[in-house]
């Protein structure tokens, strides 16, 4: 009995392939590394009463992927009271190691912990970035 409960409970984990479907909103941001020590962002989280996150003057809110069953990635955000949805990203997924990537001209590598997504990827002002979204 209890080897067969032990086999169930293994063959219940949801593969990431299957897991990363649906919407993933973001929670923080962060900018280190940077060439320019002006761009550097500390750790910055969405204020949870608006959604919305200040960085580097900016304000953004609204900002969440949508994972697709066909392999594409929508990118909805709002600035200045604008809504945007970029529909040219695709993304791949190793279920061995619960990373992927998310690609339009270039590739931004992600990884998976639970239901956390982060992804880390260098920017053309020579910064790393780094993500961390949540599933809804």
């Amino acid at each position: 009995l209890l080897l067969s409960l032990l086999f169930a409970s293994c063959g219940d984990d949801e593969l990431l392939s299957e897991s990363i479907i649906g919407v993933w909103d973001l929670v923080s941001v962060e900018a280190r590394d940077c060439e320019n020590p002006e761009d550097i962002v500390s750790l910055t989280q969405v204020d949870s009463n608006n959604n919305c996150i200040t960085v580097q003057g900016g304000t953004v809110c609204d900002y969440f992927f949508t994972f697709s069953t066909d392999g594409n990635v929508l990118l909805t955000l709002t600035e200045n009271g604008v809504t945007d949805t970029d529909e040219g990203l695709t993304f791949t997924v190793d279920d061995d190691t619960n990373t992927g990537e998310i690609c339009e001209s270039n590739c931004i590598a992600f990884s998976v912990d639970d239901n956390t997504l982060t992804t880390t990827n260098m920017e053309e002002d020579f910064c790393t970035f780094i993500l961390v979204l949540e599933k809804r």
